[in-house]
């Protein structure tokens, strides 16, 4: 899952990346949903994007080399 924002440009680099490696994912707008905001919150999360990984790993604005690094994918 990533949580992000439309606004926020990181994000769009971590979904484009992502959308090149052909890497399903789940997108959550959080200005859009307020739960799930309130839940990034109290994780402790204050930037974006977070990106959930299948293993349980959380990222935190993390580059393409961390997410080539982290899904073992083609490099960024």
């Amino acid at each position: 899952m990533v949580y992000g924002g439309a606004w926020c440009i990181d994000c769009h680099v971590v979904t484009r990346y992502l959308d090149k490696q052909r890497v399903p994912y789940r997108w959550i707008d959080l200005d859009q949903d307020r739960a799930a905001q309130e839940r990034i919150t109290a994780m402790g999360y204050r930037a974006i994007p977070v990106v959930m990984l299948p293993d349980g790993r959380t990222l935190v604005e993390p580059s393409t080399r961390q997410l080539a690094d982290a899904l073992g994918v083609g490099p960024a």
